[in-house]
């Protein structure tokens, strides 16, 4: 999934498709701009429908701000934070999930720029789907 987030924006962006069988996620791939500096939070989300809320991120006088109406966040855990981000001169980070999903979902990527300027995300899965039974 690719997209461009507008300066003080938090956009998510859905899987073209419901994923109806059961699956595991492997692995998620946040490719950032360079120097990104932290200003764009990545969310990953597996969601049980492709419809957004209002939401409040912290971004200063947001232009646009929408959350996933429900789902499961694959980045919260143990750690504080349920986001990833790009610092410096990495621009790409590779998640390993190892997630187990039941049919019926939408992934989403949920992107929370705080930054005064545009930035763009490009989010690839590898997601084994099992066959239909």
């Amino acid at each position: 999934m690719y997209a461009t987030i507008a300066a003080r924006s938090r956009v998510c962006t859905f899987s073209g498709e419901r994923f109806r069988n059961r699956a595991t996620i492997a692995l998620a791939r946040v490719t950032f701009a360079l120097n990104t500096q932290r200003t764009l939070r990545i969310r990953l989300w597996a969601c049980d429908s492709n419809t957004t809320r209002p939401s409040a991120s912290g971004a200063t006088t947001p232009i646009l701000e929408t959350a996933p109406t429900s789902g499961r966040n694959l980045l919260s855990g143990p750690g504080n934070v349920d986001y990833v981000v790009g610092d410096g001169e990495e621009g790409i980070r590779e998640i390993a999930l190892d997630v187990e999903l039941q049919g019926g979902f939408y992934l989403c990527v949920d992107a929370d720029n705080t930054d005064t300027s545009d930035h763009t995300m490009d989010v690839t899965f590898e997601l084994i789907e099992e066959p239909r039974r």
